[in-house]
């Protein structure tokens, strides 16, 4: 008997928010942030991520992403990247 395959569906684990991989568009856009002193993207506690991303999972407004080490979605809060801004880390 074959199971059916349903499409993977997650959620963000702080706000709920509904998640989907990232384009290579969206991936190309993460990318280019790394290194940026103007707008670094950073862990919550304010560390900023150096090496670029392969995979993530995002919400429709591409606020945040969850990256995706060796295959595995890390959604995990204290690895969810964002944009710092001007006085830190959001």
């Amino acid at each position: 008997m074959e199971k059916d395959s349903a499409p993977l569906s997650f959620r963000c684990p702080v706000s709920g928010a509904a998640l989907s991989e990232a384009t290579s568009e969206c991936l190309g856009r993460i990318n280019a942030m790394l290194g940026k002193a103007d707008q670094p993207l950073c862990l919550p506690e304010g560390t900023q991520v150096s090496l670029p991303l392969r995979a993530a999972f995002v919400p429709a407004d591409e606020t945040f992403f969850y990256p995706v080490a060796d295959g595995i979605p890390v959604l995990l809060p204290e690895m969810r990247l964002t944009l710092a801004t001007p006085s830190g880390p959001p």
